[in-house]
């Protein structure tokens, strides 16, 4: 009975260890399934993918700050690029597409055109159509430079989409668009379109480095600004000791139109075929730039476009009477976007100053008083007939919590200004 007994224990036991050897083999498997490196491209069918018809107004309130490639939105995560259609929706939508780089983290994303071009932490950089999540081209680029610093992490992902470190868009003089990043000694200049790397820039760049609106990419270097023209030809240097910062920029550090002194009451320049030249038409803080023309306002209520070669002023806008601390808050090619302390916006021609629209922009209503509440714009940009803005908190500083930067949990505001 005793030897019966040993026996059924250990065969019990044998198969208690088999079991444990096979589940262990089994949790190994999924392991190197789940943990190993994978790239995964999710493409899904849209049947909301046509632009939505709107009128002038707020077209939408969302929780993350998207980019624009055609008429699809991009959002992003720490590991994830993904996309909805229209790109004027009212609220967030399932993705069209989704791309994953497991392990990989995301380090930034851009758009050109239809391109969504993201950058990993392999250094890898990746261009996706945004309309049908179809590969377009892919290119190794530098690793990241050790002194690009950590962005501070913000819920709405905004330092991915619309401040990413060291990744930049530009239109060369000849029109042709390009993307640009900072390594480590060098910066890598590539063709947005089709992926194809120009010859690079020798240079160990600073992380106040930016691209200009007139294709330029401006390096910081310790002595100011070393200033090459991204289509070639001949670079020049810009001697400034004290600190200074990129204005009137697209998105982040991109398509920048001034340097700035960075004190209160800075200067403004501009930058030229040869030169960096003082600009006191836009030493007027919050002055926005496009081509040769600068749009400012007196605080109040007037708003005046000025020819920044000349100095001859193009138009003045008068406001309204209602207008307090009326501000420049876009501008793109054809419009100049204001807004004022209680959030209307109005959307101007750039060459007349001719009204296009008007609007109370991201403006909600109290339920328990019917009463508007008031946040203050932060980062925003303009593209096609949309302008986007952060809602913050009135008298939040950049360096507040989310809880207490956002103007509630729908941060960014989205606007059709025709």
């Amino acid at each position: 009975m005793l030897q019966e007994a040993e026996k059924k224990s250990r065969a019990v036991w044998w198969q208690a260890a088999v079991a444990a050897v096979v589940l262990l083999v089994l949790g190994v498997v999924a392991g190197i399934r789940v943990l190993g490196p994978a790239e995964v491209l999710t493409v899904t069918t849209s049947t909301n993918g046509r632009p939505i018809p709107r009128v002038a107004g707020t077209a939408g309130l969302l929780y993350w700050a998207p980019l624009i490639a055609g008429n699809a939105r991009v959002f992003a995560g720490d590991r994830l690029v993904r996309v909805d259609v229209p790109y004027n929706g009212t609220t967030e939508r399932t993705p069209s597409w989704s791309l994953r780089r497991w392990p990989q983290s995301l380090l930034g994303v851009v758009t050109s055109g239809e391109l969504v071009i993201s950058r990993w932490s392999d250094g890898d950089l990746v261009a996706i159509n945004g309309g049908d999540g179809s590969r377009a081209w892919r290119a190794t680029g530098p690793e990241s430079a050790p002194d690009a610093g950590t962005p501070r992490e913000r819920r709405t992902n905004e330092q991915l989409t619309w401040t990413p470190p060291d990744l930049y868009t530009a239109d060369d003089s000849a029109g042709v668009p390009l993307v640009v990043v900072r390594g480590e000694s060098s910066v890598r200049v590539y063709e947005a379109r089709t992926g194809t790397e120009r010859p690079q820039i020798e240079a160990d760049c600073g992380p106040k480095s930016f691209t200009t609106a007139d294709g330029r990419f401006a390096c910081q270097t310790s002595a100011g600004l070393s200033v090459y023209n991204l289509a070639g030809g001949a670079k020049y240097d810009w001697a400034y000791a004290d600190k200074f910062k990129a204005d009137s920029c697209f998105l982040g550090a991109s398509r920048c139109g001034l340097v700035r002194e960075d004190k209160a009451k800075g200067k403004a320049y501009r930058f030229t075929d040869t030169a960096v030249v003082a600009t006191p038409q836009a030493d007027v803080e919050g002055a926005r730039v496009w081509g040769d023309v600068v749009f400012t306002t007196d605080g109040a209520r007037t708003a005046t476009a000025t020819n920044m070669e000349t100095g001859a002023v193009v138009w003045t806008w008068p406001g309204r009477e209602y207008d307090k601390k009326l501000r420049v808050l876009a501008v793109q090619k054809d419009r100049v976007h204001l807004i004022n302390l209680d959030n209307r916006m109005v959307t101007l021609d750039q060459a007349t100053g001719a009204q296009i629209s008007l609007f109370a922009f991201g403006v909600p209503i109290s339920k328990s008083t019917g009463e508007e509440l008031h946040w203050t714009p932060g980062p925003a940009y303009a593209q096609d007939n949309l302008v986007v803005a952060v809602r913050r908190r009135v008298n939040a500083s950049y360096l507040s919590p989310d809880d207490g930067y956002y103007f509630m949990h729908e941060a960014v505001a989205v606007g059709i200004t025709e």
